[in-house]
């Protein structure tokens, strides 16, 4: 049983796991949700943060990481699972013609697997230079270097229709714009919605955040086990562990 994050180039993955792990060391609180609980955040960080700069050491290699996930959903359950880690240079053209044999295993196994989170950076009509502005170190992004919508529009029916060829047999696969607090005022609002209109979230948030891509994901979205869409940001405990949440059930059933 096995999770893959998956997405494109320093767009937050290992960092995800950090900030779960870093729920953990909170005091008592409704919105901590899901937890790593093992390995610890300590470990967690000497392993995934620069020591030097504080930045998050960019995963070099498919890496399966054991890990222990407290979550709360009718009462607090333990999930042993498995997060495997993928370095954003993998989707690049030069690193399979570079790595062929790890790459075919790699897409022979991504579809074995329980659940896949794919996290998408921004694109840059999207974002709010003064949000870019006022976000802590490491977690903003050049507004330059980001795609534009047509790009992000290309590189979403990319990914798509990599998952459909490669992972039909995935049960959930969530896809979430991450970094939320770059194009998201009011972070505690959009959890609100969430929590409060659950049954709602999906055509809310298809119809908010991934408007521009709405052909795109209607020419590509799978009949069964339709695609799930989120919004995700590691600066808000709701936000961060929703796609989880919606994974968390499913994992449980196949223990």
């Amino acid at each position: 049983m096995s999770v893959v994050v998956i997405g494109d180039r320093a767009v937050g993955k290992s960092h995800m796991a950090l900030a779960l792990a870093e729920l953990a060391l909170l005091g008592n609180s409704e919105q901590k949700r899901v937890i790593i609980t093992d390995p610890s955040y300590e470990i967690l960080k000497n392993e995934l943060q620069s020591s030097d700069t504080g930045y998050m050491v960019p995963t070099r290699e498919i890496k399966e990481r054991p890990i222990r996930l407290e979550v709360q959903l009718d009462r607090r359950r333990i999930i042993d699972s498995l997060w495997i880690d993928t370095p954003g240079e993998i989707w690049d053209a030069e690193w399979p013609r570079e790595h062929p044999s790890a790459w075919n295993e790699f897409k022979q196994n991504i579809g074995k697997n329980l659940g896949i989170i794919l996290l998408l950076p921004p694109y840059q009509e999207i974002v709010s230079q003064e949000l870019m502005n006022r976000a802590l170190p490491g977690m903003s992004l050049d507004i330059e270097k980001l795609m534009n919508a047509e790009r992000w529009r290309r590189n979403l029916e990319a990914w798509l229709k990599f998952l459909n060829q490669n992972c039909s047999r995935v049960n959930s696969i969530a896809i979430c714009l991450h970094k939320a607090d770059l194009f998201c005022e009011n972070l505690d609002a959009e959890a609100k919605e969430i929590v409060c209109h659950p049954v709602d979230r999906q055509i809310r948030i298809r119809n908010k955040f991934f408007s521009v891509a709405k052909d795109v994901i209607d020419r590509n979205n799978r009949e069964e086990r339709p695609f799930q869409f989120f919004v995700t940001s590691i600066s808000h405990p709701v936000l961060l562990t929703a796609p989880w949440l919606h994974l968390s059930p499913l994992i449980l059933y196949h223990r």
